[in-house]
């Protein structure tokens, strides 16, 4: 049995250890080009613009006495580096060298771990052990279970890593491609996950009372000026601003993120996420929020409430209508008009609680587009229910009795 003065020097040589690991310098670590081929498993054949990504792995050491012997050594989920590239015609790709200084640990065996993705094939992880060749397999199932495979590939052990990985900003080629995917497949797709699930990327925004620092209660719209890039890959920028209800039931935080697309979408075109958006937060009963340029990774945006006069009230109505009407006179207004829906349905809320003549000045007549996008809005989840006459069912005609009932020898008439 341990005594307890054993117990208090196991205690002091743990504590020394893990002392010394605190105090061990950064050691360089790195590695030289990593050359592979990427190919389709079945016929061999090189197989371009698949998305490759090497990830040098680390193993934190931890000191401890285990069965009263000190050692230890533990993967951590943290990575040295991490690395991109795109497999050429002949499948051929290069990740670039690297150098990187680190402590309290050391790299994992058998690295890089290459993680391979094309559209139409299963995602690949394998360590270098097995090779930097990568053998794609085609995909052949149903769609739903092609996002499923997906997501293993992304959270799954040895995957990406998607959901505490902080180094997820050196993969955008293949955060884009998996994100793409998402949007390809549609409602079988959701299984994928989204980008800013990643640590730093949710775009969360957070409304706070500039005087209070509370939550404001009252309902507001978030406008967002995002820039767009075609689709197709081919030159030209244009600018498209959307607006979101800044309360939901299910989230606490309103999403700004590059990969949350304007809805609806925007025919060929995406948000370029390279370029951050400029936001603005409209609340009712406050002053319009200055313009921010908004980051992924999120933050915090205070407005300032208007001191309750029918001067404040107006100014601020008359601001948001001009805002309003620049929007809708720029481009397709049938889009703009479904872009706005959020914005036009909390100015229209506010015109109600005016008197007929500022209503007549300031907002959209009854008979206007506007007034029908926000009345279509208000209505579209409405499922029409025309009363329907109750069924007339039929009563069953009981069978006609015989005019006599014979019983045991005599014979009842019965009445006329």
């Amino acid at each position: 049995m341990r005594t307890l003065a054993g117990n208090f020097i196991a205690l002091i040589v743990v504590a020394h250890a893990v002392l010394v690991q605190a105090q061990t310098p950064p050691k360089p670590y790195g590695a030289g080009e990593t050359r592979g081929q990427v190919v389709d498993a079945d016929s061999g054949a090189p197989v371009e613009g698949a998305i490759v990504v090497a990830r040098w792995e680390w193993r934190e050491h931890r000191y401890g006495i285990v069965l009263g012997h000190m050692g230890g050594g533990v993967r951590s989920t943290q990575t040295v580096h991490t690395g991109e590239a795109v497999s050429n015609a002949q499948g051929h790709f290069t990740v670039a060298q690297w150098t990187a200084m680190k402590a309290g640990g050391d790299v994992e065996e058998d690295m890089p771990r290459l993680l391979a993705f094309k559209s139409g094939y299963e995602p690949l992880s394998q360590t270098a052990k097995s090779g930097n060749t990568l053998r794609l397999k085609k995909f052949a199932g149903e769609p739903k279970a092609y996002a499923q495979l997906i997501e293993q590939f992304q959270d799954g052990r040895g995957g990406l890593e998607w959901s505490f990985d902080q180094d997820s900003f050196a993969i955008p080629k293949m955060v884009t491609a998996l994100h793409r995917e998402r949007i390809r497949l549609g409602a079988d797709g959701t299984a994928i996950a989204s980008p800013e699930k990643m640590p730093n990327r949710s775009g969360a925004l957070h409304l706070v009372d500039a005087a209070t620092k509370m939550e404001p209660n009252e309902h507001g719209v978030i406008w967002i000026e995002w820039t767009m890039r075609r689709i197709d890959g081919a030159p030209g920028t244009r600018r498209v601003v959307q607006t979101l209800p800044t309360s939901s039931l299910l989230e606490r935080y309103i999403p700004v993120s590059p990969w949350r697309l304007p809805g609806p979408q925007v025919a060929g075109w995406e948000i370029d996420p390279a370029l951050k958006p400029l936001v603005r937060v409209y609340v009712t009963g406050y002053q319009r929020s200055a313009d921010v340029r908004w980051e992924e990774k999120g933050g915090t945006i205070a407005v300032t409430r208007l001191d309750g006069s029918r001067e404040s009230v107006l100014a601020e109505l008359r601001a948001r209508r001009k805002d309003i009407d620049a929007q809708l006179a720029q481009g397709d207004r049938a889009e703009a008009l479904a872009l706005q829906e959020p914005m036009l349905a909390n100015f229209q809320f506010q015109c109600a609680r005016l008197t007929p003549d500022l209503r007549a000045e300031l907002c959209f007549a009854v008979d206007s587009d506007v007034a029908r996008a926000v009345y279509a809005a208000n209505h579209r989840d409405v499922v029409e229910r025309r009363p329907t006459a109750p069924a007339q069912q039929a009563m069953p005609m009981p069978a006609r009795l015989p005019s006599t009932i014979p019983v045991k020898g005599f014979t009842i008439e019965l009445a006329q």
